[in-house]
């Protein structure tokens, strides 16, 4: 019993030191998406202490796998109700993914305005061709996307993609937030150019209403 229990840490820790190699920065970037709240080298910092302490885990298993082995030989009674409490953690944390849908802090609530769809690409994108109103500060605010997802005056006003355009992109406040069209940003800088105006700037965070 000893022996399986110290051979079970020896190979708990190894693998967790392993996955704490292996999940350089590079592999981070690839499979999760940050939120645009915070900046990068903060989230590369909570990567790496996560990195870490995976890594610091898995040494102190292996450094007390006899400690553990001679508790648990000891009390070989204790063993099935762990074992049973692990393979439940497990499936109670299965079920739990299975059915909650976690998605970037960007996306709001599902029904927010304006209504974000997934892509595959870039996360998630505004959806296109339509208009979506949400009241702030008692008034009534429209926000309206051409096919192409740019937020524009009226769908049936695209951005020509043929025409000189002044872009903007940014967060919520060049994207006009609690602003009508004719208010934002992009609206008056056309306006005052003589030129349409492309606005792809997002909307990352919650406005008190």
């Amino acid at each position: 019993m000893r022996r399986l229990v110290e051979g079970t840490l020896v190979l708990l820790g190894v693998g967790l030191v392993a996955t704490a190699i292996a999940t350089n920065q590079r592999w981070l970037d690839r499979h999760f998406l940050p939120s645009f709240f915070i900046q990068r080298q903060t989230y590369v910092l909570l990567e790496m202490a996560v990195r870490v302490g995976l890594g610091a885990l898995g040494a102190c298993l292996v450094l007390v796998r006899q400690r553990i082995g001679r508790a648990a030989a000891a009390s070989p009674s204790q063993l099935p109700s762990v074992a049973v409490a692990a393979v439940l953690g497990l499936a109670a944390s299965e079920v739990l993914l299975r059915v909650v849908h976690l998605r970037p802090a960007e996306w709001l609530g599902r029904n927010e305005e304006p209504l974000r769809q997934a892509d595959a690409r870039i996360g998630w994108t505004f959806v296109p061709s339509r208009t979506g109103r949400e009241t702030i500060g008692g008034r009534n605010v429209d926000y309206t996307f051409d096919a192409a997802g740019f937020r524009v005056r009226r769908v049936e006003e695209p951005v020509d993609a043929t025409q000189p355009t002044a872009l903007f992109t940014g967060e919520s406040v060049m994207f006009g937030k609690g602003l009508t069209w004719e208010e934002s940003i992009p609206a008056q800088v056309g306006k005052r150019l003589g030129a349409q105006s492309a606005n792809i700037a997002v909307d990352g965070g919650y406005t008190a209403k």
